[in-house]
């Protein structure tokens, strides 16, 4: 078997790829169903096997119909092995994994030790296996996927030896603050999901032990956090710590029992039990990490960016890479966004001076929103996407605020993806100490994880007759983040029906993003200090007053807003190419099909989708 290493042990999107797999022709399902006949019947889909594609009157022969035949039993046992191989992923993947005949994996959380996190030998063996599948001989589909793949290990390797400069303990990404997030999102549906909810409170003290050795470790090698970061990390715990007895841990598991077909008598033995863990193990592993964390204060050795490291540059390329889900380099993206904040710049003030009443509408924007409720505005934003969108299946979804002790200083919302076998739970939460009453905010901030962004994105391709492990491997920021910022834009002009309007609004945005990812490379691979930030943010004519607080922000979370800054660039560049060289025959229906086509997938994939697409349009 051989598993992907965790760049984040838990994660904020619950579905990071923690990969393994059996060696190619090694796969036994001799006791499993077929995985695609459980897909098809859970999903209400059919999933024609590989060999009865139209494809296979293309031009196959049939030692590439074995090929193909083999490469997708091979994809598949990689998605039974990452499912038994991590209960947590396989929780938050799969509402019934008795459906697939799965062994359950032991509840906890995972270990964080340099034992665990710098072990890449299972990587290069699952690259080297999916590289002996003869690229020609695959289906389109089949292509991409091992592209991704791919794609996906590379970046993972990137980071071999550079270990050290890992940090689990960010304040928005770290693991102190998405645990949390994972329990109260955790799906308790029978007894024994309770029962495993309990193991992860218990299993939490254990995991805190490998993380505050971790801490220790990063010191030893002179690459803790510098000390405002480590405020940062102590105040959001803190928050979420001093919520004792009206903690949202505890109040939602025992919301969950109170839902469930058991006897009172066993519910209250559930609650109880959970009580014991949770004072016993859960909230004694918190206090000893921000203990530890106190503790190390004044250990750090570098107060700027990664590159101050040694290696830093490198370790930031890698990062860079992964999330923005390309090849392209921290120098090539850096002259992306120069150059975009610059044109934008100029289309923005031209836009404005040329109709001078925009500056009012510009300044006022919430008079152009009136509806405050959030499950409205979906219902609304569904229907655009319906129009305007390729199909998707009829679907649910529930919309609610967070807690406030879970809230951060820096994530509007969050969609919690679909469990692979059931497209209607789709959960997005607000936080509204950052929404507020800003209406405008709520519609564009709806659009990017409800319709047509990230829920439509994960409902497209998880009801595709794909290999599960495509729906899985969603772990590319860029394409993900890239889409939902990228339709924005198309949301904002089906609302306001004022196309420059729009494009203002759209502007603002993208300059804003692109100022901070552009900040995030200046900082972290280039070595600007402060006041370059503020020198930087002035010739833009920015206001430099903000420039400590972003400046700490991209030290503190590395390529944090490089999804959000260069990706919806990218695809929106591969608009501005196909509409140039399809002219009148470019639809945009076809086109966000072809954007769509690879699945999660890299930048190259999506590009290379687009350009098959442009080459059908001209010669038919």
């Amino acid at each position: 078997m051989r598993k992907l290493k965790k760049t984040v042990s838990v994660a904020l999107t619950l579905m990071l790829l923690f990969l393994s797999g059996c060696g190619k022709g090694e796969t036994n399902q001799k006791d499993r169903d077929s995985v695609k006949d459980v897909i098809g019947s859970v999903q209400g889909t059919t999933i024609e096997d590989v060999t009865t594609t139209e494809e296979e009157n293309g031009g196959y022969t049939e030692e590439d119909l074995k090929v193909q035949e083999e490469f997708e039993n091979f994809m598949t046992e990689v998605f039974y092995e990452e499912m038994e191989s991590d209960y947590v992923n396989m929780h938050f993947t799969l509402e019934d994994p008795s459906q697939y005949n799965l062994t359950v994996p032991e509840v906890n959380w995972g270990q964080y030790g340099m034992d665990d996190i710098s072990d890449y030998s299972e990587i290069t063996e699952l690259k080297n296996e999916v590289l002996t599948y003869e690229y020609d001989s695959l289906t389109r589909q089949q292509q991409y996927l091992r592209d991704n793949l791919i794609s996906y290990l590379d970046y993972q390797l990137a980071f071999e030896g550079l270990e050290y400069l890992d940090n689990p303990f960010g304040a928005t990404s770290g693991d102190a603050s998405n645990i949390p997030t994972n329990l109260t999102e955790f799906r308790i549906a029978n007894e024994d999901d309770a029962l495993a909810y309990i193991d992860l409170l218990i299993d939490t003290k254990n995991y805190m032990d490998y993380l505050c050795q971790f801490a220790d470790y990063k010191v030893e090698h002179g690459t803790f956090m510098a000390d405002f970061a480590i405020d940062n990390t102590l105040e959001q715990m803190g928050k979420f710590m001093t919520t004792v007895e009206e903690n949202p841990v505890i109040l939602v598991f025992d919301t969950k029992v109170d839902a469930l077909s058991i006897s009172d008598e066993e519910k209250a033995t559930l609650k109880a039990d959970a009580r014991t863990a949770y004072n016993d193990y859960f909230m004694p592993g918190y206090q000893q990490l921000y203990d530890k964390l106190a503790s190390l204060k004044g250990t750090g050795t570098n107060e700027g960016g990664l590159c101050n490291y040694e290696n830093g540059k490198e370790y930031y390329t890698a990062v860079l890479r992964m999330k923005t889900s390309s090849d392209f380099t921290p120098e090539e993206i850096a002259d992306i966004l120069d150059e975009y904040i610059d044109s934008k710049m100029v289309e923005l003030y031209t836009l404005l001076m040329a109709d001078e009443s925009y500056i009012d509408a510009y300044m006022n924007m919430a008079e152009y929103y009136t509806e405050s409720d959030a499950t409205a505005v979906l219902n609304n934003l569904e229907a655009f996407a319906r129009a305007e969108f390729p199909e998707i299946p009829e679907t649910e979804f529930t919309v609610s605020p967070l807690d406030a002790c879970l809230e951060d200083e820096t994530t509007l919302a969050y969609y919690l993806q679909h469990p692979y076998d059931n497209i209607n739970q789709n959960v997005i939460r607000t936080n509204n100490s950052l929404l507020g009453d800003d209406l405008e905010s709520l519609y564009s901030t709806l659009a990017h994880e409800g319709f047509p962004g990230h829920l439509y994105h994960f409902v497209y391709q998880g009801s595709r007759d794909l290999n599960p492990l495509a729906y899985v491997m969603n772990d590319y920021l860029g394409c993900v983040e890239g889409w939902a910022r990228y339709i924005e834009e198309k949301a904002i002009a089906y609302h306001l029906q004022d196309e420059n309007l729009a494009k203002i609004i759209s502007i603002d945005t993208d300059v804003s993003y692109g100022l901070y990812g552009r900040i995030d490379i200046g900082v972290n691979y280039e070595g600007w200090t402060v006041e370059d930030v503020s020198s930087y943010m002035a010739e833009l004519g920015f206001d430099g007053s903000y420039s400590q607080e972003i400046f700490e922000t991209v030290v503190e979370e590395p390529g944090l807003y490089l999804p959000y800054a260069v990706s919806p660039i990218l695809y929106k560049n591969l608009e501005e190419t196909a509409e140039e060289e399809l002219g009148s025959d470019f639809v945009q229906k076809e086109f966000y099909e072809a954007l769509l086509e690879p699945g999660f997938c890299t930048y190259e994939n999506m590009e290379q989708s687009v350009s098959d697409y442009i080459d059908r349009k001209q010669m038919s």
